[in-house]
């Protein structure tokens, strides 16, 4: 089971750090988004640890990598 591998822990820590993040007084959108890039990235690799794949949590961690060419992600979207 997800849960009972030790990655699992660090899944648990970032979701904690987003929700301090809220608490602070000058929080930003930008420093929120960078959280939730941490959280799905580490999901990740506990779901990948646990011998789970997931091609969709794999594009999510891809599209808030902010080192993705913006190019990259217009031309996924156009393809809806």
């Amino acid at each position: 089971m997800l849960k009972d591998h030790p990655a699992w822990r660090d899944v648990e820590k970032s979701v904690r750090d987003m929700a301090a993040a809220f608490d602070q007084q000058d929080v930003t959108a930008v420093a929120l988004a960078k959280a939730f890039a941490e959280i799905a990235r580490r999901l990740l690799v506990a779901m990948e640890a646990g011998g789970t794949a997931s091609s969709r949590l794999r594009a999510v961690v891809k599209a808030l990598d902010l080192k993705t060419p913006n190019r990259e992600l217009q031309s996924f979207l156009a393809r809806e």
